[in-house]
């Protein structure tokens, strides 16, 4: 059996999840967060939204919103609970369509009170930025 495969850097195959460079950086996730912390890729928007911001915003009827995801989402492993959702955003998120998306997920994870993170794909190695996702998550784990 074969298969087509996509040659063009920063996209993804087609039997994967993720990008190179999105798997990249869950591998720098996974080196630099504590082992209490586990990383889940794409996570649909959806699932981790609350049931009053999801009413609202009528995500079932609106196909955009239903078909949003997360890059990544950390939960704490014991109790699955979230701490952070993760947004690489590459140059493509520098589009009108793209902002507008950007935005309309923004309000629905900042109404669900769900903690998230926007990170340029050019600072995504940033020492301060990896610095402070894993003080947040740490926080988080000891305030359970």
């Amino acid at each position: 059996m074969t298969h087509s495969e996509n040659t063009n850097k920063g996209t993804r195959k087609i039997n994967t999840l993720v990008t190179p460079t999105e798997k990249k950086f869950k591998e720098y996730l996974h080196q630099h967060l504590p082992p209490s912390i586990e990383v889940h890729c794409k996570v649909r928007l959806a699932d981790i939204l609350h049931p009053e911001v999801i009413k609202t915003l009528n995500i079932w009827k609106h196909k955009k919103y239903f078909m949003m995801h997360i890059d990544f989402t950390l939960v704490i492993s014991n109790t699955q609970e979230i701490i952070l959702a993760i947004e690489l955003d590459d140059s493509s998120h520098s589009k009108k369509k793209s902002q507008e998306n950007d935005e309309k997920k923004n309000a629905a994870l900042a109404g669900s009170k769900v903690h998230y993170a926007r990170i340029p794909v050019d600072k995504m190695y940033d020492k301060k930025i990896m610095k402070k996702i894993v003080e947040f998550c740490i926080k988080k784990t000891q305030s359970e």
